[in-house]
């Protein structure tokens, strides 16, 4: 977790995917953390390969989300309320490996791992706490492999 704190605060400029097809846990996730982050004097992107569906659309911030993947320009590219980068439906820009623990995912349990770049942005998986169809709960769920 402090690896996560340590990036957000180094990061100006921030993108932040929303997972394919939205539900109002992955766009209220997005808004949330990139609101707060905005009051800290960061810049942020918001990203889903799919438009935000009507019934969310009420919240603030949703007319900022863009169908578009974040460009190589960010410092930082956070995934929210998805473990497996497939579930963005785009292509999101490959980063050095950053060590944090991302949660439990849908997919067993298994955060998915950083892919490298070369360049100097990072890119890291947050994700929600396993749902009940997970097989693996809260401090259970096993710490990803180093």
């Amino acid at each position: 977790m402090k690896d996560v704190v340590r990036s957000l605060r180094q990061a100006e400029r921030i993108a932040i995917v929303s997972h394919r097809d939205p539900d109002p846990d992955t766009i209220g996730s997005a808004l949330a953390l990139g609101l707060g982050l905005e009051s800290l004097g960061k810049r942020v992107s918001w990203h889903c390969a799919d438009p935000v569906p009507e019934p969310q659309r009420f919240l603030k911030g949703t007319e900022r989300f863009t169908q578009d993947p974040p460009t190589n320009d960010v410092d930082l590219v956070v995934t929210v309320d998805f473990g497996s980068v497939e579930r963005a439906k785009f292509a999101l820009p490959a980063r050095p490996p950053i060590s944090a623990r991302a949660g439990a995912s849908n997919s067993a349990c298994s955060a998915p791992s950083p892919r490298s770049s070369g360049s100097g942005t990072r890119w890291m998986p947050l994700s929600p706490a396993a749902e009940s169809t997970d097989r693996c709960a809260g401090d259970r769920c096993p710490a990803p492999a180093r």
